[in-house]
């Protein structure tokens, strides 16, 4: 049997120094397995680091799905405006009742405003006006606004047209309290002509009313003591009231509520001059037991002699259309003592009548609302 060989030292060195590197080993071992079973582990989603955590063996979480974002609230819808209607088109018109009183006869109408663009006619409708009116039966009504504001011109209509003529007085003409009572007497309606505010067009000043006009935003009782102003001078001359100018406040239905209520208080009764289409009467009359009209022809929107005619001629078709459909209501007509309009009127109003259309007062066209 051999011989077992006793250690040396080194040999017993080298054993001792082997089992710390045994043991290390074995430690890393476990380190590796450890971080190897975390990491599959967070890879799995089986275990979730802390948060803040910034280890190497922490896993980026996924992003979350896209969630929209709630839809912010609608916004109120709001309310239509309504449409304006189309004002027209000014012309050259004097400022004021003074520069109409001195204005030279080639100046356009007054200062009353003129109507609707809409209601102008074409040059056929003119053209026509030298024709001989129609024969047929039918009724028209005329009435002149601005009396008294040149008194010559006014006397001149008192006296050469026909009584049923109707004439209507502003209170500012240096000869309303005088020839109102003489166109009375001379079996003339007469009306006041009542200043109402008339609507500015563009950049051009607002033509001027004169004093004591109806204005959108007056209080009632500024607009009842400014309606009796006026009719102050025509207290039991005049039978009826036309508006001049008016294109703003006419289209105001609680300011001409309070008006005409006034008038149907003082037994009058209201013509619509219509400076601007449509306006607010036909809902202010509702309840008054006011009698009233509206204007149907504008006579002397082009003061020369063939568009008075041409207008005149078309008031007279017009009158004969209604008759034959059985309408008695009669046409309105305004026009204004210029003497482009007077000369018309003196040459044509004996050929309208022979022509068999009859000339009536204003209160052949009154109705009442119900």
């Amino acid at each position: 049997m051999p011989r077992r060989r006793k250690p040396t030292w080194i040999t017993e060195t080298r054993l001792a120094l082997m089992w710390p590197v045994w043991l290390l080993g074995a430690l890393v071992v476990v380190v590796v397995a450890a971080a190897a079973a975390l990491g599959a582990a967070v890879w799995l989603g089986v275990y979730q680091p802390p948060a803040g955590h910034r280890g190497a063996a922490q896993v980026a979480a996924p992003e979350p799905a896209h969630v929209p974002r709630e839809a912010p609230p609608a916004l109120p819808t709001l309310p239509t405006l309504p449409t304006l209607p189309t004002l027209p088109t000014p012309t050259s018109l004097p400022a004021s009742p003074t520069a109409y009183a001195t204005a030279t006869v080639s100046v356009t109408a007054s200062a009353t405003e003129v109507p609707p663009a809409a209601e102008q006619r074409p040059a056929a409708t003119q053209e026509g006006a030298v024709q001989p009116f129609p024969q047929g039966p039918g009724r028209i009504v005329i009435i002149l606004d601005d009396m008294g504001m040149v008194p010559s011109l006014s006397a001149r209509a008192i006296a050469n047209l026909p009584s049923p003529v109707a004439l209507s007085f502003l209170v500012a003409g240096e000869g309303t309290a005088t020839q109102a009572q003489q166109a009375k007497a001379k079996g003339h309606p007469v009306l006041l002509h009542l200043p109402m505010e008339p609507q500015a067009h563009g950049a051009a000043a607002e033509p001027d009313m004169g004093p004591h006009g109806l204005k959108v935003g007056m209080d009632s009782a500024t607009i009842v003591a400014n309606v009796e102003h006026n009719l102050a001078p025509l207290r039991g001359v005049a039978e009826g009231v036309n508006n001049h100018m008016g294109s703003r406040f006419t289209q105001w239905p609680a300011g001409m509520q309070v008006a005409l209520a006034r008038l149907a208080h003082e037994g009058l009764y209201f013509i619509d001059s219509k400076t601007a289409a449509p306006t607010a009467t036909r809902q202010a009359v509702q309840g008054l037991n006011l009698p009233w009209a509206t204007r149907d022809v504008f006579l002397d929107h082009v003061p020369t002699p063939a568009a008075i005619r041409a207008e005149m001629y078309r008031a007279v078709v017009l009158a004969q259309k209604r008759a034959r459909a059985g309408n008695t209501t009669p046409v309105v007509v305004i026009g204004h003592p210029l003497p482009e309009t007077l000369a018309v009127l003196e040459t044509e109003l004996p050929a309208v009548a022979a022509a068999g259309v009859v000339l009536v007062s204003p209160s052949a066209a009154l109705s009442v609302a119900r």
